[in-house]
């Protein structure tokens, strides 16, 4: 998988982005929203963590942000927060977050849900390509 961590935190960024490559990932991070969608627009990523609370540009924006780029809607994007607001999760919904999640998080628990996420994004947009497809053959 490839993917795009964010979080202004630098032991977060560096604990994680670890256990990505670990894992036998690539990963890429970046400390902030100008950073990440810098980033975005220059790369394909199958998954994008994204830390809800950072100075100057926060995760709400930056999600707003990637998904007016033409296949930012297709990229699944985990906010992640240490904040326990309750209304956080039906902003999260109706941003098109894939999931929110409350840290503190272990990096095997994130990369499990991240790795679901780029399972179900793959198998939509290949069932979106096969639906197509067979649209193109009977028409």
């Amino acid at each position: 998988m490839h993917i795009l961590l964010v979080d202004d935190n630098n032991d977060t960024r560096h604990l994680f982005g670890m256990a990505f490559v670990l894992a036998g990932h690539r990963a890429k991070t970046a400390s902030n929203g100008v950073e990440a969608l810098a980033l975005f627009h220059q790369h394909r990523f199958d998954v994008v963590v994204l830390d809800v609370e950072m100075p100057h540009m926060s995760g709400w924006k930056v999600l707003e942000a990637m998904r007016q780029v033409p296949f930012g809607e297709q990229v699944p994007v985990i906010l992640f927060t240490a904040y326990h607001d309750p209304s956080f999760e039906t902003q999260a919904q109706n941003a098109g977050a894939y999931a929110l999640l409350r840290k503190p998080i272990f990096p095997g628990s994130l990369l499990q849900v991240m790795e679901r996420a780029a399972l179900e994004s793959k198998e939509s947009s290949a069932g979106h390509a096969a639906t197509l497809s067979q649209g193109d053959i009977l028409g």
